[in-house]
């Protein structure tokens, strides 16, 4: 038999949370920038023989890519304090009925600050790959040099629809 009649509970004045530390940064797009231009705050690498940019229409980051062209684009002046990393996306409206074939979204974690972009980091892709027509294909890879090596490959169903969130995380 247990008792406890003078039992009581005592509180303290400091509490503690565990959480990860990490720095943020975000971009709503809200401004407008013409086709062709600049991104403030973005530094933009292009890629491949074919043809389109990217731009801001007030509200959303817009992509005329098409023809296998690409672009990667680094936020300028954000330099990430420790390999614990999160990067949040909001998809936004698509002018064509359906995603196109190989074209694609990346999101890139632990990119290295300097030398070429794309050539180290982690990367999430999502797109719809030749071959691959029903579905799109999400790929997680990870870059060394350059050299890719896949960490998972799965089929998502459907597309992604505008305003669907998706957040990456890499520690």
């Amino acid at each position: 038999k247990l008792r406890a009649d003078s039992g009581f509970w005592q509180s303290f004045p400091n509490v503690d949370q565990f959480r990860f530390t990490y720095a943020d940064d975000a971009d709503n797009f809200d401004r407008i920038t013409a086709p062709g231009d600049p991104i403030t705050g973005w530094t933009l690498a292009y890629s491949g023989a074919g043809s389109g940019v990217l731009y801001t229409d007030g509200a959303q980051a817009v992509s005329t890519l098409a023809s296998n062209r690409t672009v990667i684009a680094q936020r300028t002046d954000f330099t990430a304090t420790t390999d614990d990393m999160a990067a949040e996306i909001e998809m936004g409206t698509n002018t064509q009925s359906t995603w196109p074939l190989d074209t694609y979204i990346d999101v890139w974690l632990r990119q290295n600050n300097t030398g070429t972009l794309g050539d180290d980091g982690i990367r999430w892709r999502m797109g719809r790959t030749t071959g691959v027509a029903s579905s799109l294909t999400i790929t997680l890879s990870s870059f060394d040099d350059g050299v890719e090596t896949v960490i998972r490959e799965w089929r998502r169903l459907r597309p992604a629809r505008p305003g669907e969130k998706f957040r990456f995380l890499a520690s």
